[in-house]
């Protein structure tokens, strides 16, 4: 609010004489419009600052939502090693499996074989026996 300068001065004088009192004294108006315009330069550097501060703390809020951005890439990145390390030794894992199923038909196609092998001497010795009766 702004200070209201005294109608007399010190020396107790009229400021503003009554044959004057319709027409205010220059200074006081070059006060008023001072004061008003300083007024609104404080009011104006009032809105400045309070913006500063809301963009201030947004900042503080855009620099934090950053820093959990990279790391939750880094995370990302982490989770996506880590899968890519599973998925290879899944990998390795099925083909020991294949493998090792590939092996093991082997080994029973052999064994068919030999059984084969041994039915078909078993039934060519039977036909023969049946030939000489």
């Amino acid at each position: 609010m702004p200070e209201q300068l005294p109608s007399r001065p010190a020396n107790g004088q009229d400021v503003n004489p009554p044959s004057d009192v319709e027409a205010p004294d220059a200074s006081y108006q070059l006060r008023d419009t001072n004061l008003a315009a300083y007024e609104e330069m404080i009011q104006r550097l009032r809105e400045l600052r309070d913006q500063y501060e809301v963009s201030e703390k947004l900042l503080g809020m855009l620099r934090k939502a950053q820093f959990q951005r990279e790391q939750t890439l880094k995370q990302i990145d982490k989770g996506i090693t880590t899968m890519e390390r599973f998925s290879k030794e899944i990998e390795r894992m099925v083909k020991e499996e294949i493998e090792r199923r590939s092996n093991a038909h082997e080994g029973l196609r052999e064994w068919i074989e030999a059984i084969d092998r041994i039915q078909g001497k078993k039934d060519s010795d039977e036909s023969s026996a049946e030939a000489e009766e």
